[in-house]
């Protein structure tokens, strides 16, 4: 391979290398502070060069002479040349300034040359060879610059300063429709220029009078800035980015600060530009965001252990999750919970939650204070409050870093009685919301308490094993209670997305008189529940007068067949379930079928009791149900007492279940499913 073809390859493949060379010399000798400090500017220069180098060599293909006659018409370096001088000419270089600069052009790629590892025959020409085509490129630039007449040179001036002042304006332009507020500050601290948003947003018009040449200081313009700024300023750091909240003739906004340095030509530091983003919308609607995934965990507590309530779970095991979902929704440094005590006329405090914190293995009960009683821990007095105060220092020995701890606390209330405490404190105030949240919690564990009430009671009247029928019940309560959460869950949603924070709180504490009302409803339907067990009445009895006042009320005609009475011997579990089934069933009637006519008929088949419900109705898919809550409730307690349930139905053919249900010759009790 020759000279000219090694040095085509060493070019072309170097041209950045050349690109950081030439820039390097540039800035070593201060030639930056006339030429274009834009890295594309030098790009452009070097690439044209270089590729019009491997255009005359791959032209000629020998090392060129400078002959007499050679610069009579462009070659590509004599042409390129021509180019490169009317662009450094119109932005006010001289002749002097152009040439020294080529000089250094020169060496940088002889530098390339002499630094590639050549034998020293092959260096030697390829060295010639960028000697010559520099001769002719510096050649070609000299002439072309003493091409122009006075008038030429006039003209061109005139348009380069058109030119200038065009280019000034478009920046101008631009600086100004920013939509992000700028202030530019030079490098005493003296603004230097801000934009039409940020005069806006700080009443700021004089500062950007046109032509005005007066720079105030930023401490008198912008007194929040000039700590930040005067730091920045004599550090090292090119740019920072910290929020900031500012106070401005509208309101206290936040902001999302960006200092970066502003630098001349010789990449001297000359002043600051500081951008500001406006981050007030956005911050609101991240908290709005916080506010709704807080009311989503406080939903999903609720259901947890409403769910929890409704297998009966034992209290022992529902009261701990209540504390530690209290202190983990609220975030509050401990959560506890207290039982009225009638034998010591006290609180006793059952469990607690903390990071920190352990129960004493020893009792703890805690009286109210003097002058107050359970009379007023419903009626918003503090007394409850400061219990939680004595019970905190008690646990912990001091409250947290010395701060005084703010607690909350609300009574748990049974039958217009105070029956315990829920407490929690942290070193915050609580917001109102956390008075629902809390209250919430309290309902939860009433429910719970008064499912270890009944069962007790259930025990004392020997129908332990009705306490599955008791769980459904109450999961049916609270079904409906979630439902109601779940519709007014959206309409908070929307609340909060709009930033309506009181109405939020005030939409809570409706949520929380609904979910009353429902505790209420749950409590009532125990007590029908439990006085139908004791009552006189037989289950066919029973379901007869039901049937009638299930037709007037749902308006579908009752056909009813009983060949029994109720000396049928059922078990007193399959009696109440037999109840509750036909109950379920009838239920899902008036729901869905739309039927006109039902007919049902009670008769003893060999050793079952089978009750048979047909309708008239609309129908339905049984392969489209998967996981109805009405029909699995129903399938199970079929199972409970040992006997089976078939349901038939199509799309336009109405609906027929028929259910057997054992019948009790010896006596045995049949024992609910787990």
């Amino acid at each position: 391979m020759g000279s000219t073809d090694l040095l085509c390859n060493l070019l072309a493949a170097n041209k950045a290398w050349l690109l950081d060379r030439v820039l390097g010399y540039a800035k070593e000798h201060g030639y930056t502070r006339y030429a274009a400090t834009q890295l594309k500017a030098w790009e452009i220069s070097i690439i044209g060069l270089t590729d019009s180098i491997l255009e005359a060599l791959r032209t000629s293909g020998t090392i060129p002479e400078l002959g007499p006659d050679d610069f009579a018409h462009d070659t590509p370096i004599v042409a390129f040349g021509k180019e490169e001088v009317r662009r450094h000419r119109s932005r006010g270089v001289t002749l002097p300034m152009f040439l020294g600069l080529v000089k250094y052009y020169r060496q940088s790629y002889l530098d390339l040359v002499r630094g590639s590892g050549l034998d020293a025959r092959t260096e030697k020409d390829c060295l010639v060879l960028v000697e010559r085509f520099f001769d002719y490129f510096e050649i070609g630039c000299s002439v072309e610059w003493n091409s122009l007449s006075d008038d030429q040179k006039l003209e061109e001036l005139q348009t380069r300063n058109r030119l200038m002042t065009n280019e000034k304006n478009k920046y101008f332009t631009i600086f100004e429709s920013l939509y992000d507020p700028v202030i530019l500050v030079d490098g005493d601290l003296r603004i230097e220029n801000v934009n039409q948003a940020a005069a806006e947003l700080f009443d700021q018009q004089s500062l950007v009078r046109p032509g005005s040449q007066d720079r105030h200081p930023v401490i008198e313009v912008f007194p929040w800035l000039i700590e930040q700024l005067t730091r920045f300023a004599a550090g090292d750091d090119q740019e920072i980015v910290f929020e900031k909240p500012i106070d401005t003739p509208t309101g206290e906004r936040s902001f999302q600060v960006k200092m970066k340095t502003m630098l001349d030509a010789t990449e001297k530091y000359r002043g600051t530009v500081v951008i500001l983003n406006d981050l007030t919308e956005r911050k609101k609607k991240e908290e709005a965001l916080v506010l709704n995934e807080a009311i989503e965990r406080w939903v999903n507590t609720l259901v947890d252990i409403g769910h929890r309530v409704s297998k009966m779970e034992g209290v022992d095991d529902v009261l701990p999750l209540l504390v530690e979902s209290a202190r983990s929704l609220l975030r509050t440094e401990f959560a506890a919970l207290g039982m009225w005590n009638r034998e010591s006329d006290s609180f006793e405090v059952r469990c607690v939650a903390g990071s920190w914190l352990e129960l004493s293995k020893a009792p703890m009960f805690y009286g109210y204070p003097p002058g107050h009683n359970g009379a007023c821990g419903d009626l918003g007095c503090s007394c409850l409050d400061e219990i939680g105060a004595r019970l905190y220092v008690d646990l912990c020995g001091r409250t947290p870093h010395g701060i005084e701890v703010s607690c909350l606390s609300v009574p748990l209330v049974m039958d217009a009685e105070v029956v315990g405490a829920l407490w929690v404190g942290r070193a915050q105030p609580f917001p109102p919301s956390a008075t629902v949240v809390l209250e919430s919690l309290a309902n939860q564990a009433v429910i719970a308490v008064e499912h270890t009430v009944m069962a007790g009671r259930m025990r004392s009247l020997a129908i332990v094993d009705e306490r599955t029928r008791i769980a459904r019940e109450m999961h049916d309560g609270l079904a409906q209670i979630l439902g109601f959460l779940n519709l007014e869950m959206q309409s908070l949603e929307v609340l909060v997305r709009q930033n309506r924070l009181e109405e939020t709180v005030a939409e809570l504490r409706n949520a929380r008189a609904r979910i009353l009302e429902a505790h209420a409803e749950v409590r009532e339907n125990i007590l029908s529940l439990r006085t139908a067990l004791s009552g006189d009445h037989g289950p066919v009895s029973a379901l007869e007068d039901y049937l009638r006042e299930f037709g007037a009320q749902a308006g579908v005609q009752v056909h009813l067949v009983a060949a029994v009475d109720d000396d049928v011997p059922l078990s007193s579990m399959a009696a109440v379930q037999l109840v509750r089934i036909v109950q379920g069933a009838l239920a899902n009637v008036r729901l869905h079928a739309q039927a006109a006519n039902l007919w049902v008929e009670f008769a003893l088949r060999g050793e079952d009791l089978t009750v048979v419900i047909e309708d008239d109705g609309v129908g339905f898919d049984p392969a489209a149900v998967r996981a109805d809550i009405g029909l699995q409730s129903m399938r199970e307690r079929t199972a409970s007492v040992g006997g089976s349930l078939t349901i038939d139905s199509s799309l336009g053919e109405g609906t027929r279940l028929c259910l057997r249900v054992p019948l009790d010759r010896g006596g045995r009790e049949l024992q609910p499913a787990e």
